[in-house]
């Protein structure tokens, strides 16, 4: 039996506890698949400011997924404004979901999903073209669940670190 998951959208700069304990979780994460990936404690303050502009300034939402009022996940993105410089077909803006973890022990669970569906749904009445997600090349798993739920990669990035 699932346990029950309540999603709530959350202002960042009201909830900085909370984001910096989720986001901060989601880094330790990342630096198993990234050995580039920054310390979370060297970062945060300007990562947070980040935030927190994206969500006051690009219609930005954070959304936590809770279990027994506990925070076990979140999704983070904003629009980006179609302008000038951008080469592609359609009409509107883009939606770029940029951060999301779920804590270990609830994953598999839905939990993802249902963060995913709630962040969606808050921008639907919205112009939205598509939907632009990043993951790490060696991140199968979330690979995976965007090719299931009917995201295409479209473009490689690669680097070189001098």
């Amino acid at each position: 039996m699932s346990p029950e998951i309540v999603i709530r959208q959350n202002l960042i700069k009201d909830n900085l506890i909370i984001v910096d304990e989720l986001v901060g979780a989601l880094h330790v994460s990342e630096l198993s698949l990234n050995i580039k990936t920054a310390n979370w404690n060297d970062i945060k303050k300007d990562y947070l400011q980040y935030m927190v502009e994206c969500e006051e300034e690009a219609d930005g939402k954070f959304f936590v997924a809770y279990h027994q009022q506990k925070a076990i996940g979140f999704i983070f993105g904003f629009v980006e404004v179609k302008d000038n410089s951008n080469f592609e077909i359609g009409e509107g803006n883009d939606l770029y979901i940029s951060e999301g973890y779920v804590n270990i022990t609830y994953r598999n669970l839905g939990v993802y999903g249902k963060l995913n569906n709630a962040f969606v749904e808050s921008y639907s009445k919205q112009p939205i073209r598509r939907i632009i997600r990043y993951t790490l090349s060696n991140n199968k798993t979330m690979q995976h669940w965007l090719e299931n739920k009917g995201f295409n990669a479209v473009r490689l990035v690669y680097e070189k670190w001098l």
